[in-house]
Protein backbone atom coordinates (compact mmCIF):
# COMPACT_ATOMS: atom_id res chain seq x y z
CA UNK A 1 0.00 0.00 0.00
CA UNK A 2 1.42 3.12 -0.88
CA UNK A 3 2.31 5.86 1.26
CA UNK A 4 0.25 8.28 2.50
CA UNK A 5 3.12 10.69 2.48
CA UNK A 6 3.45 10.16 -1.14
CA UNK A 7 0.28 9.39 -2.29
CA UNK A 8 -2.41 12.79 -3.27
CA UNK A 9 -5.07 10.35 -3.02
CA UNK A 10 -4.16 8.83 0.36
CA UNK A 11 -3.70 12.82 2.17
CA UNK A 12 -6.77 13.58 0.88
CA UNK A 13 -8.74 10.07 2.48
CA UNK A 14 -6.42 11.23 5.84
CA UNK A 15 -7.78 15.03 5.71
CA UNK A 16 -11.66 13.51 5.10
CA UNK A 17 -11.05 11.15 7.91
CA UNK A 18 -9.61 13.81 10.28
CA UNK A 19 -13.17 16.31 9.34
CA UNK A 20 -15.09 13.25 9.85
CA UNK A 21 -14.12 12.87 13.39
CA UNK A 22 -14.06 16.35 14.20
CA UNK A 23 -18.27 16.19 12.74
CA UNK A 24 -18.68 13.16 15.25
CA UNK A 25 -16.91 15.21 17.98
CA UNK A 26 -19.04 18.76 17.10
CA UNK A 27 -22.05 16.15 17.40
CA UNK A 28 -20.98 14.88 20.64
CA UNK A 29 -20.89 17.92 22.24
CA UNK A 30 -24.57 18.57 21.08
CA UNK A 31 -25.71 15.10 22.00
CA UNK A 32 -24.38 14.74 25.42
CA UNK A 33 -26.58 17.35 27.41
CA UNK A 34 -29.50 15.80 25.76
CA UNK A 35 -28.47 11.92 26.09
CA UNK A 36 -28.35 11.10 22.52
CA UNK A 37 -26.08 9.53 20.83
CA UNK A 38 -24.77 11.40 16.97
CA UNK A 39 -26.68 8.50 15.38
CA UNK A 40 -29.59 9.72 16.96
CA UNK A 41 -28.91 13.10 16.12
CA UNK A 42 -28.43 12.23 12.82
CA UNK A 43 -31.73 10.33 12.28
CA UNK A 44 -33.33 13.95 13.61
CA UNK A 45 -31.18 16.06 11.17
CA UNK A 46 -31.81 13.66 8.54
CA UNK A 47 -35.56 13.85 8.93
CA UNK A 48 -35.66 17.47 9.21
CA UNK A 49 -33.87 18.16 6.22
CA UNK A 50 -35.68 15.64 3.97
CA UNK A 51 -39.47 16.19 5.59
CA UNK A 52 -40.72 16.17 2.57
CA UNK A 53 -40.07 12.64 2.12
CA UNK A 54 -41.56 9.62 2.85
CA UNK A 55 -38.67 7.83 5.03
CA UNK A 56 -38.67 4.36 6.05
CA UNK A 57 -35.97 2.79 8.43
CA UNK A 58 -34.74 0.69 5.86
CA UNK A 59 -33.58 3.35 3.81
CA UNK A 60 -32.90 5.55 6.68
CA UNK A 61 -30.27 2.93 7.79
CA UNK A 62 -28.99 2.83 4.15
CA UNK A 63 -28.67 6.41 4.28
CA UNK A 64 -26.33 7.04 7.04
CA UNK A 65 -24.22 3.38 6.96
CA UNK A 66 -25.86 1.83 10.23
CA UNK A 67 -27.71 -1.67 10.53
CA UNK A 68 -30.90 -2.38 10.69
CA UNK A 69 -30.62 -2.95 14.41
CA UNK A 70 -29.00 0.27 15.15
CA UNK A 71 -31.57 1.86 13.36
CA UNK A 72 -34.10 1.04 14.66
CA UNK A 73 -32.75 1.27 18.38
CA UNK A 74 -32.11 4.49 18.15
CA UNK A 75 -35.67 5.56 16.69
CA UNK A 76 -36.84 3.56 19.94
CA UNK A 77 -35.23 5.86 22.07
CA UNK A 78 -36.08 8.49 19.80
CA UNK A 79 -39.91 7.64 19.99
CA UNK A 80 -39.50 7.30 23.93
CA UNK A 81 -38.00 10.98 23.94
CA UNK A 82 -41.08 11.99 21.93
CA UNK A 83 -38.89 13.43 19.27
CA UNK A 84 -40.28 11.26 16.46
CA UNK A 85 -43.18 9.13 15.77
CA UNK A 86 -44.28 6.53 13.09
CA UNK A 87 -46.96 6.93 10.49
CA UNK A 88 -48.53 4.14 8.86
CA UNK A 89 -47.64 3.91 5.45
CA UNK A 90 -51.33 3.57 3.48
CA UNK A 91 -49.86 2.18 0.66
CA UNK A 92 -48.52 -0.46 2.70
CA UNK A 93 -49.69 -1.28 6.13
CA UNK A 94 -46.75 -3.45 7.09
CA UNK A 95 -44.25 -0.27 6.42
CA UNK A 96 -44.22 2.78 8.29
CA UNK A 97 -43.03 6.46 7.57
CA UNK A 98 -40.68 8.35 10.22
CA UNK A 99 -41.76 11.71 11.28
CA UNK A 100 -40.85 14.11 13.22
CA UNK A 101 -43.16 15.39 16.17
CA UNK A 102 -43.09 19.62 17.14
CA UNK A 103 -40.72 18.69 19.61
CA UNK A 104 -38.12 16.82 17.50
CA UNK A 105 -38.48 19.96 14.69
CA UNK A 106 -37.43 22.71 17.39
CA UNK A 107 -34.05 19.65 18.38
CA UNK A 108 -33.70 19.82 14.37
CA UNK A 109 -33.41 23.57 14.07
CA UNK A 110 -31.15 23.80 17.72
CA UNK A 111 -28.79 20.96 16.16
CA UNK A 112 -28.86 22.89 12.77
CA UNK A 113 -26.04 25.63 13.89
CA UNK A 114 -23.95 22.32 15.30
CA UNK A 115 -21.52 23.44 12.39
CA UNK A 116 -21.28 27.29 12.56
CA UNK A 117 -18.32 27.35 14.31
CA UNK A 118 -16.71 24.87 11.20
CA UNK A 119 -17.88 27.31 8.46
CA UNK A 120 -16.25 29.97 9.98
CA UNK A 121 -13.29 28.29 8.67
CA UNK A 122 -14.18 29.07 4.88
CA UNK A 123 -13.21 32.80 5.79
CA UNK A 124 -9.51 31.74 4.50
CA UNK A 125 -11.25 31.20 0.74
CA UNK A 126 -12.57 33.11 -2.02
CA UNK A 127 -15.79 32.79 -3.17
CA UNK A 128 -14.37 30.59 -6.53
CA UNK A 129 -12.82 28.65 -4.35
CA UNK A 130 -15.66 27.49 -2.22
CA UNK A 131 -17.35 27.18 -5.12
CA UNK A 132 -14.91 24.88 -6.79
CA UNK A 133 -14.20 22.72 -3.89
CA UNK A 134 -18.18 22.40 -3.11
CA UNK A 135 -17.96 21.34 -7.18
CA UNK A 136 -15.14 18.94 -6.35
CA UNK A 137 -17.29 17.26 -3.23
CA UNK A 138 -20.17 16.75 -5.74
CA UNK A 139 -18.54 14.96 -8.37
CA UNK A 140 -16.37 12.70 -5.79
CA UNK A 141 -19.89 11.73 -4.15
CA UNK A 142 -21.02 11.26 -7.41
CA UNK A 143 -18.31 8.70 -8.41
CA UNK A 144 -18.60 7.04 -5.34
CA UNK A 145 -22.26 6.33 -5.88
CA UNK A 146 -21.35 5.24 -9.52
CA UNK A 147 -19.02 2.51 -7.52
CA UNK A 148 -21.70 1.21 -5.47
CA UNK A 149 -19.60 2.51 -2.74
CA UNK A 150 -22.55 4.51 -1.09
CA UNK A 151 -26.28 4.66 -1.76
CA UNK A 152 -27.70 7.00 -4.35
CA UNK A 153 -27.60 10.28 -3.11
CA UNK A 154 -29.99 13.15 -4.04
CA UNK A 155 -27.50 14.56 -6.32
CA UNK A 156 -27.66 16.46 -9.39
CA UNK A 157 -25.24 14.28 -10.69
CA UNK A 158 -27.43 11.40 -10.43
CA UNK A 159 -30.75 12.56 -10.96
CA UNK A 160 -32.73 11.76 -14.45
CA UNK A 161 -33.20 15.58 -14.47
CA UNK A 162 -29.56 16.27 -14.73
CA UNK A 163 -28.32 16.87 -18.14
CA UNK A 164 -24.36 18.05 -18.54
CA UNK A 165 -20.60 17.09 -18.07
CA UNK A 166 -19.92 16.46 -14.37
CA UNK A 167 -17.80 19.71 -14.48
CA UNK A 168 -18.70 23.13 -15.83
CA UNK A 169 -21.76 22.78 -17.97
CA UNK A 170 -24.88 21.85 -15.76
CA UNK A 171 -28.86 22.03 -16.60
CA UNK A 172 -31.85 20.73 -15.11
CA UNK A 173 -34.27 19.61 -17.00
CA UNK A 174 -37.10 20.02 -14.58
CA UNK A 175 -36.21 23.48 -13.90
CA UNK A 176 -35.32 23.89 -17.31
CA UNK A 177 -32.53 26.47 -16.82
CA UNK A 178 -28.53 25.91 -16.52
CA UNK A 179 -26.97 25.90 -13.48
CA UNK A 180 -23.78 27.65 -11.58
CA UNK A 181 -21.80 25.37 -9.36
CA UNK A 182 -23.12 26.65 -6.20
CA UNK A 183 -26.69 25.94 -7.37
CA UNK A 184 -26.44 22.00 -7.65
CA UNK A 185 -27.58 19.98 -4.90
CA UNK A 186 -26.50 17.88 -2.44
CA UNK A 187 -29.97 16.43 -0.74
CA UNK A 188 -32.40 17.63 -3.91
CA UNK A 189 -36.28 16.86 -2.90
CA UNK A 190 -37.01 16.52 -6.34
CA UNK A 191 -34.31 14.29 -6.94
CA UNK A 192 -35.56 11.33 -9.12
CA UNK A 193 -33.28 8.55 -9.90
CA UNK A 194 -31.63 7.54 -13.05
CA UNK A 195 -33.01 4.33 -14.90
Amino acid sequence: MPSADNNLEEKIIDGFERLSALLKHQMWLKAFPLKLNPIQLSIVRFLYNNSSQNITQSFLAEQLFVTKATLSDSVKTLKNKDLLELKKNPEDTRSSFLVLTKLGVVLAKDLDNYSEELTGAFTCFKEKEKKEFYSYMLRFLAELNDMDLIPVQRLCFTCKYYDGDRNEKHLCNLLNKRLNAKDLQINCAEHEELN
